[in-house]
């Protein structure tokens, strides 16, 4: 989806990504460890804040955030949800 050549694309210059604008550019190089503590920390919320949200661990998200582990696809979306 951040191909340049997909249709449209070109004339987006910015997207609304939960609440903050971000840049196709930075948006398109963060990968999901990036994203997880990049909006976990816009939120302004700690990791055991989030974990607490989640059902997982403090050390789960921190594990997340260091790409040592990923996220499930459940976890993704209660994430999304929050």
């Amino acid at each position: 989806m951040c191909d340049p050549e997909f249709t449209g694309f070109e004339r987006l210059k910015t997207i609304k990504l939960f609440g903050e604008v971000t840049s196709i550019e930075e948006c398109c190089q963060m990968n999901i460890a990036d994203r997880i503590l990049y909006l976990r920390k816009s939120k302004g919320i700690s990791q055991e804040e989030l974990a607490d949200k989640v059902g997982v661990s403090r050390q789960a998200v921190s594990k997340w955030e260091s790409e040592q582990s990923m996220p499930d696809v459940e976890k993704i979306i209660i994430m999304s949800d929050y």
